[in-house]
């Protein structure tokens, strides 16, 4: 298998595929199946208000 290892932002990925935040990140189980599907990260709403 292809090695797909990457460097994003100081955090090492074990895949360039980053799911960004949407509706979808809310809920804690998605992301989990995000990451049995193989993302290499997820991206979450912030917590505090700007």
């Amino acid at each position: 298998m292809i090695d797909l290892k990457t460097n994003y932002a100081g955090l090492a990925l074990r895949n360039p595929i980053i799911v960004g935040s949407s509706g979808l990140t809310n809920n804690a189980e998605k992301v989990k199946e995000f990451e049995k599907a193989g993302a290499g990260a997820v991206v979450l709403k912030s917590l505090f208000e700007e």
